[in-house]
């Protein structure tokens, strides 16, 4: 038998080989990543997926199809199936057990028995990018499962069980009663817990403990020396009193106090939270607006005080500015979803302000009807230098103010 004849027999009995051991021979000239088709890989369906870590599963591109044995750090939400005939559990996953931070989610996976911080395990599924603004989330997605490999020994079991609170002001909802609600009564209801940090725009796991430079957020705790951030709950600041009494970059003293919040139980950061806050109250105080009244002015002098404030910035009293309606920027549809009104004042020389979400009154009361082109009204408010971060241009307003008679 000739050289070639014998090379090509020899080619297609390795061929023959690697077929009937359902495995694809190793190609030297492209190494396998992780989680993609190695000698020991298979990728075809019901077929073995190689094991990998979490660190190696948030590399890989969305839709691959992985196995990750890891650690839970932080176990939640766990619910019936749609057909009721199993379990499905969420959980942060990473890959040393004494980490404070997971690495991966595995999100929604059918579970025989519930896990625990600390249990190791492995999870099956596909790897899917959860992104909510500037909050991204690598997740392990269904169908998929999550077995326990090896029991843990934590000491910090999920909330699991009866919600301790009843969402009222006398008997509030705990940060672990938030958690295993997870959003499945949204209320508003009241909510206490101990300032820990904030989130400046990562996941819940990610959180700052600590001091803050970030505003629009907090994350609060059953605890005040809480140092762990997946065992507590993220709360969004809304614009106005609250945010500015509230947030730890303004006051730093905040940090380890207990407040008392009623909003609404809804995902924030991928994670049961709080929004939409009307009160609060913070080391047993009401956290009040204080309004500090500037009088009235015309809209010539209320340009000028506003053109003397840095950007960003918002006097801390409030003034009554009389003008004519001009350029309304709300529909007329959306002003039940919104219950106020964006519009431009202006002056019979033509200088305009413009008049931020503006409410019906005091109380936040909720606009009903547009203001009317041409007609001439009172707004009552603080004034502020705004931003356009579109335009980058200066946008003078009367910041969430309210019509005055």
């Amino acid at each position: 038998m000739k050289f070639n004849q014998i090379f090509s027999a020899s080619l297609l009995t390795a061929a023959l080989f690697f077929a009937a051991c359902g495995t694809t021979p190793p190609n030297p000239d492209q190494p396998g990543k992780p989680g993609t088709p190695t000698d020991t890989t298979q990728t075809n369906p019901g077929t073995e997926v190689t094991a990998i870590t979490c660190a190696e599963a948030a590399a890989l591109a969305e839709g691959t199809e992985v196995k990750v044995v890891g650690y839970v750090i932080t176990p939640f939400s766990i619910a019936d199936s749609k057909d009721g005939a199993s379990k499905e559990q969420s959980a942060w996953l990473a890959d040393d057990a004494s980490a404070s931070k997971g690495v991966i989610q595995a999100y929604y996976l059918t579970v025989t028995e519930e896990v625990t911080k600390g249990d190791k395990v492995e999870c099956t599924g596909k790897i899917k990018y959860y992104k909510k603004g500037d909050d991204t989330t690598i997740e392990i997605v269904k169908p998929g499962t999550m077995t326990i490999l090896e029991k843990g020994g934590s000491t910090t079991p999920t909330p699991s069980g009866d919600v301790i609170g009843a969402g009222t002001q006398d008997n509030p909802y705990t940060v672990a009663d938030v958690k295993i609600l997870n959003n499945a009564n949204k209320g508003p209801h009241w909510v206490k817990g101990y300032i820990i940090g904030a989130i400046d725009g990562k996941a819940l796991a990610n959180a700052t403990i600590g001091a803050s430079t970030v505003e629009t957020n907090f994350i609060i705790a059953d605890a005040a020396d809480e140092t762990d951030p997946t065992a507590a709950i993220p709360v969004q600041l809304p614009a106005g009193f609250l945010r500015t009494s509230l947030n730890l970059n303004a006051n730093p003293g905040n940090l380890k106090k207990e407040v008392m919040l009623y909003g609404t139980l809804e995902a924030y950061f991928s994670a049961p939270g709080v929004k939409n806050i009307s009160k609060a109250y913070l080391d047993g105080k009401e956290v009040v607006e204080v309004i500090v009244d500037g009088g009235a002015k015309t809209i010539a002098e209320a340009l000028a005080i506003i053109d003397a404030l840095k950007e960003g910035e918002t006097t801390k009293e409030s003034y009554t500015i009389e003008g004519i309606v001009d350029e309304i920027g709300t529909k007329a549809e959306d002003l039940s979803k919104y219950g106020n009104v964006d519009f431009w004042l202006k002056d019979a020389d033509g200088k305009k302000i413009k008049a931020f979400r503006t409410a019906a009154g005091p109380n936040k009361e909720k606009v009903t009807a547009l203001p009317t082109a041409g007609a001439t009204v009172k707004v009552y408010g603080p004034l502020m230098k705004y931003k356009d971060t579109k335009t980058n241009e200066i946008v003078p307003e009367i910041a969430y103010g309210y019509f005055v008679d």
